[in-house]
């Protein structure tokens, strides 16, 4: 028999995001790493090549015209290299940005549904009712909406609409600064 699926408390939620956005982060970096050692093994085969060219490690053996082609060669295969990592870097560099970019976004939405999964909490309860405390963390977080009301996607304004109201409806104020 299957389980029945629940959703995560709060705290659990956050946990759940944050291992995602790790994952995310760690990725990035393993697939840097990996880039990393592969250039490099192929500079190291590529250098084993030339040395079974040239036959020898030591260019001092060879002759003039010879020392000057595998220098040349040399050269080439590190200035690859090189050019491979610095291209790599660059590109981790602009990965990691855009990660950030969109774990902050991602972030931000999820504040905001909480926030109004909070305050849709206690506008289901009539404003005769409310404790005090709660009558606070009501106008705290409808402060707090006010605020993040230009961040809000078009969902979440449909749901703040929809939160202002049930505020009425049960008989809350509505602040207007």
């Amino acid at each position: 028999m299957p389980k029945r699926g629940r959703e995560p408390d709060d705290a659990s939620q956050d946990l759940i995001d944050d291992i995602r956005d790790q994952d995310e982060r760690d990725g990035v970096e393993t697939y840097h790493k990996n880039e990393l050692a592969t250039i490099h093994k192929l500079y190291d085969d590529s250098m084993e090549e030339l040395y079974k060219e040239f036959k020898t490690k030591d260019q001092s053996t060879l002759s003039e015209r010879d020392q000057i082609r595998m220098k040349t060669k040399v050269e080439y295969q590190e200035t690859l290299r090189d050019d491979r990592v610095q291209h790599l870097e660059s590109e981790k560099k602009e990965r990691l940005s855009d990660l950030a970019s969109k774990i902050g976004a991602r972030s931000k939405r999820r504040r905001i549904d909480k926030t109004l999964k909070d305050c849709s909490v206690l506008a289901s309860q009539s404003a005769k009712e409310i404790d005090w405390k709660d009558i606070g963390k009501q106008k705290h977080l409808q402060k707090s909406l006010k605020m993040m009301n230009d961040k809000m996607s078009e969902e979440q304004h449909e749901k703040y609409k929809v939160l202002l109201e049930d505020l009425k409806k049960n008989g809350h104020k509505i602040l207007n600064k």
